[in-house]
């Protein structure tokens, strides 16, 4: 990541460069996201590179929806900044843990751990592979 890099949520300016990355959910979903700040950008000099939208497990969980980096841009610690910049929003707010979830036939699962997170159990949906359900703890376990 160079200096020009700048983790952030994203606003309304963004619109227009989220909706081109992010394919999964509704050109008018991905709007009020972002009017909720719900969704968190890797900024390279107005050139948005990485994409972090979350939402709330129980209404009062912070869970990892979808996370990407643009090619050419990946290996270089923007998911991880983003999963911070997370963690940063989040304090203060009585939230102990992040969740998230990825398929068990996905690599993201080796990310997610290396940075924290927890297998935490998982489901499987009919003609689909396991559903993987992560947890990242804020705070020291107490023993």
């Amino acid at each position: 990541m160079n200096e020009s890099t700048h983790i952030r949520l994203a606003v309304k300016n963004d619109v227009d460069q989220v909706k081109r990355n992010e394919l999964t959910i509704a050109g008018d979903v991905i709007e009020t996201k972002i009017e909720l700040g719900e969704v968190i950008v890797a900024d390279d000099d107005r050139q948005i590179t990485g994409i972090l939208r979350f939402s709330w497990f129980w209404d009062y969980l912070p869970f990892i929806s979808y996370i990407w980096v643009k090619e050419g841009f990946r290996n270089e610690y923007r998911a991880s900044k983003m999963i911070k910049k997370l963690e940063e929003i989040t304090a203060g707010r009585n939230y102990q843990r992040i969740m998230t979830s990825t398929q068990a036939d996905e690599t993201a699962q080796n990310f997610y751990r290396a940075v924290g997170f927890e297998d935490a159990g998982g489901f499987t949906m009919r003609d689909q592979p396991f559903e993987l359900i992560m947890i990242k703890y804020l705070e020291p376990r107490s023993v």
